[in-house]
């Protein structure tokens, strides 16, 4: 019964049954093909029978409603995620194309080559909406929000080394990859607000400035201190491993550390818990508020 009383475990309650949830749908992904409003109805439906047991006066029946609800809800979320936002708009394994598209993240620069993600604005002359993994050379170097053109095989991602590299790029809602294509540009050129409206163009400026902040931070790492201990640091605090050597990435795969240079719920961790701490006297609502 105490258990029922706290909020924060009822809470927790809510958030595992929800995960249960979602890896019911990982583990089973039934092949089900419902249109978005009859998916809606569905939800609606079963949101009310529950609504209606919750208004019981049993709290057993109360938190198992409750349970169930949010496994339901995760598994609906998972559903419709995997079924709706990730259409693979790609009709082949392996296509030959033109294409239009400007730099979307902030570029992954190697030791030998450089990866972009660039959001895709045209294919062979269609409007395209979607986002590959473009793979280059060091040089010349790309810049967020840089429209760049080319000509290259587009390809769905395989299988490397026993990892899943398609199911990897998805959780970025990349669906393919190109390697090394011939780059068109004559001239650099940057997307406008017109190009791809103006909420979406204000979102991309403000992960430019983002990065630019953590690249002028990394910047000043790699000048105060030397290799290997810079890019440690820089993995450490920014998750930025493409300045460390190949040597020092296979060492802490071998001692199964690389989540200490990864950014993870751990480091994110770290940094609530500083925040909360330093802003305690506050009071722990207002803690909780400012380091959330």
């Amino acid at each position: 019964m105490d258990f029922l009383k706290s909020k924060s475990k009822i809470f927790l309650s809510i958030l595992v049954s929800f995960i249960i949830g979602v890896a019911i749908y990982l583990w089973w992904k039934p092949d089900i093909r419902f249109s978005a409003s009859v998916t809606v109805i569905i939800c609606a439906s079963v949101l009310l029978i529950i609504i209606s047991i919750l208004w019981r006066k049993d709290i057993y029946i109360r938190l198992s409603s409750l349970v169930f609800t949010f496994i339901f809800l995760g598994f609906a979320f998972s559903f419709t995620y995997f079924h709706f936002s990730l259409v693979d708009p790609l009709n082949s394994e392996k296509i030959e194309t033109n294409f239009v598209g400007y730099i979307c993240n902030d570029p992954e620069v190697g030791m030998e080559v450089s990866k972009y993600e660039i959001c895709l604005l045209k294919l062979d002359e269609k409007k395209a909406d979607f986002k590959i993994l473009m793979t280059n050379d060091l040089y010349p170097q790309y810049k967020i929000g840089e429209v760049i053109s080319g000509k290259g095989n587009l390809e769905r991602p395989g299988m490397i080394d026993g990892f899943d590299y398609q199911n990897y790029l998805l959780t970025k809602k990349i669906f393919a990859v190109i390697y090394k294509p011939k780059i068109k540009n004559n001239n650099i050129k940057f997307i406008q607000p017109n190009d791809i409206g103006t909420n979406k163009f204000y979102l991309l400026k403000i992960r430019e400035i983002l990065f630019s902040v953590k690249n002028k931070f990394e910047g000043t790492i790699n000048q105060i201190m030397a290799e290997p201990e810079a890019s440690f640091l820089n993995g450490l605090i920014l998750g930025e491993k493409s300045g460390m050597s190949k040597e020092l990435i296979d060492n802490f795969n071998k001692t199964g550390t690389t989540h200490i240079i990864a950014l993870s719920g751990f480091n994110v961790t770290i940094i609530i818990f500083a925040v909360a701490t330093l802003f305690g006297y506050l009071g722990k609502r207002n803690a909780f508020f400012i380091s959330l």
